[in-house]
């Protein structure tokens, strides 16, 4: 099976796992170790994908990329590969999905005893408790397609599996292009391309059958892909294929509105975002479950030692009901301050808000630059100012709150994740600007000099203003257009 593996063999490796072999009990560290060191070093005539993997290792042993010189380096000292290549996946190919992969000491394989030479291999335990994951990122990493699309069918969680399969590929793409490879480039793609079409086809069967539990397997947690959700893996990799999907957008609708009616227009959101007894006119939604009956004390299922855990069968029927506001209690509508906090916790609620501010704060800075922009030898800073002042400050603090918040344990892989997004980089450009032009009106005394912390202040202006199209991406016809001058001005 070894054999079969590293030769590409598929036929073959079928055949095997036809008559019976266990990748369960086959796949040890010691063999996941040599799959990955002897395709990467074994032969001269190293696949390109292989070759490109090697090289990110070997930046990751000694931090340059240099893929033409590491073999030797690699052959040199190869107990600590796994933990090389889990940290390659980490921080460069599954950046902010997983946190940590083959970290634990046992991942590091040292020499064989006599007594590791004496074991059989059916006295052996399990060391991975879903090989069929390991071989699949193996297969993916080293561009095999039969035996990615092989490993990935035998697997579970396939849509999870197909979406992080297509990240990783995407990444090695970025980097194969980055240096020159272009013909890997386009086939890495290609065969990301493939497994993004794989998960889409999968949420387009679960979804003709049964659409809601194929939302819930949208945003369950997938504990053997870092604890996301497939529509996480798909956001953060850019698959908009997959969340052009119906499923998806559904599902997006059903988050974005909250427990709000899916028809309650924009008109009557926005006045009630202003006029706030407009909420009492809004429909909500209340879903309901009918259970069967609880299972007999001496159940299995009723047993006080068994952990309480969801169970699909138990919920034979949905059904979804419009409430209205009632003013009555004891009435089947919905109570006023279960409405006014309904309508508030919804995200096209919060959105909302955060638009009208936003706006509020330009006004604010613009006035504040006209009219109340002095010297502080002539007049103290203002009211304008320190709004200004603690406007920006809360976004100082919401940034640092969305950096700690990212996955990886590194803090240095925190800020390179929020780096990557193109708006967190133009949020840290204000910030900047804005400390800077402070600065100088605090120091900069009355005069000929002080039309620096002018022009300074008009430039954060500008940044400011440069940030308000992020406000209408939720827009279906403008959001696009903003993507596109995003990308131009990236570029």
């Amino acid at each position: 099976m070894e054999t079969a593996l590293k030769l590409d063999k598929v036929e073959f490796v079928k055949l095997l796992l036809d008559h019976g072999v266990e990748l369960s009990k086959f796949l040890t560290v010691r063999r996941l170790r040599d799959l990955y060191d002897d395709v990467m070093t074994g032969s001269a005539d190293v696949e390109a994908s292989a070759e490109l993997v090697r090289g990110l290792v070997e930046q990751e042993k000694v931090g340059v990329l240099n893929p033409c010189c590491s073999r030797d380096r690699l052959e040199e000292d190869r107990v600590d590969l796994l933990p090389l290549v889990g940290k390659v996946i980490c921080t460069k190919l599954l950046v902010g999905q997983i946190s940590s992969l083959y970290s634990e000491d046992k991942y590091l394989v040292r020499e064989a005893t006599v007594q590791d030479l004496g074991k059989t291999l059916s006295k052996m335990p399990a060391e991975f408790e879903n090989p069929m994951q390991h071989l699949l990122l193996w297969a993916v990493m080293m561009n095999r397609r039969e035996l990615a699309l092989l490993f990935w069918r035998m697997g579970r969680d396939h849509i999870a599996s197909a979406l992080t399969a297509s990240k990783v590929l995407k990444s090695l793409a970025k980097v194969a292009d980055s240096e020159e490879e272009l013909d890997l480039s386009l086939d890495l793609k290609n065969h990301a391309d493939e497994f993004e079409q794989l998960a889409r086809g999968v949420i387009n069967e679960c979804y003709g059958l049964d659409k809601k539990k194929s939302h819930d397997l949208l945003i369950r947690r997938q504990e053997n892909w870092g604890d996301t959700t497939c529509m996480a893996i798909a956001s953060s990799s850019r698959h908009l294929d997959f969340m052009s999907h119906a499923a998806c957008q559904s599902k997006l609708n059903l988050i974005w509105k909250g427990k709000m009616a899916l028809y309650t227009s924009w008109w009557k959101l926005i006045l009630s975002t202003f006029l706030p007894f407009m909420i009492f006119t809004i429909k909500f939604v209340d879903q309901e479950e009918d259970q069967l009956p609880d299972s007999p004390p001496n159940s299995p299922v009723a047993s006080p030692r068994k952990t309480p855990r969801f169970r699909p069968h138990k919920y034979v029927h949905r059904a979804k009901r419009l409430l209205s506001v009632s003013w009555q209690l004891g009435s089947k509508g919905i109570g006023p301050l279960q409405a006014i906090y309904n309508f508030h916790v919804a995200p096209v609620t919060k959105f909302m808000y955060t638009a009208v501010f936003y706006v509020a704060f330009l006004v604010i800075f613009s006035v504040f630059i006209l009219t109340d922009l002095h010297p502080l030898e002539e007049e103290p800073i203002g009211i304008l100012e320190w709004l200004t002042i603690a406007w920006l400050a809360s976004l100082l603090v919401e940034e640092l709150r969305q950096i700690l918040a990212e996955r990886p344990r590194s803090f240095w892989h925190k800020i390179q994740i929020w780096f990557g997004d193109f708006w967190n980089m133009m949020d840290c450009g204000l910030l900047l600007m804005f400390l800077l032009s402070l600065v100088l009106h605090v120091t900069v005394s009355a005069g000929s000099g002080f039309e620096v912390v002018r022009v300074m202040y008009c430039i954060t202006l500008g940044f400011s203003f440069v940030r308000l199209p992020q406000l209408f991406m939720v827009h279906k016809d403008i959001g696009p257009k903003v993507i596109m001058i995003q990308k131009m001005v990236s570029n």
